[in-house]
């Protein structure tokens, strides 16, 4: 069950991705959402599996990867709040063209195909504007993140050498990602003072 948040922002990310569509449409919309979370890790979908549904990413991260023909995994994009995964197999019945794994607790909504078609073919507006991202999507640029993101990290005991972990998690992260470590000393030498 949605918590009043998860509602508002919900709420939020339909009138950014759809603008203002008529009440009714948006109520129908909303009848066939359905909501679903996933823990750190969890895979929303397998590349090569049929697609029978798109999700709206309400909160979290995920990341979308594709298997090459050598084997070896890509990292394609990168997914956040308000984002729309999975929408062009339900217009083309193409397979899933990447695998998605959430890479922190995420919640999204899912809309099956059955109430996908049956929205379409009730809303020219709904059609239209949901090509039209469709479209822009596919003629913009590779999306990196949506937003910058912050990772703060506190020690649990005294014994935990949090400067030397952060340093170990930045150069993994920045193996795929640009990263930032910022620390006492970084901001004592930015604003050139203790």
């Amino acid at each position: 069950m949605p918590t009043c948040d998860q509602e508002d922002l919900l709420q939020r990310h339909l009138r950014a991705l759809l603008g203002d569509i008529a009440p009714a449409t948006e109520a129908l919309l909303r009848q066939q959402l359905e909501w679903l979370s996933l823990g750190g890790g969890d895979t929303l979908m397998t590349q090569g599996e049929p697609g029978n549904s798109m999700y709206l990413v309400i909160s979290g991260r995920l990341r979308a990867y594709a298997q090459a023909d050598d084997g070896t995994e890509q990292l394609l994009r990168e997914m956040g709040r308000g984002q729309v995964i999975g929408e062009m197999s339900l217009y083309t019945d193409a397979p899933r063209s990447a695998t998605v794994v959430a890479i922190r607790e995420s919640v999204l909504v899912r809309l099956g195909k059955a109430a996908f078609l049956t929205l379409l073919g009730s809303s020219a507006q709904l059609s239209v504007t949901l090509t039209r991202q469709l479209i822009e999507r596919l003629q913009g640029p590779p999306a990196g993140p949506a937003r910058p993101v912050a990772i703060a990290l506190l020690p649990v005991s005294a014994d935990v050498d949090v400067a030397a972990f952060g340093q170990l998690l930045a150069a993994e992260l920045g193996r795929q990602l640009r990263v930032c470590l910022v620390d006492a000393d970084r901001i004592d030498q930015d604003c050139a003072q203790p």
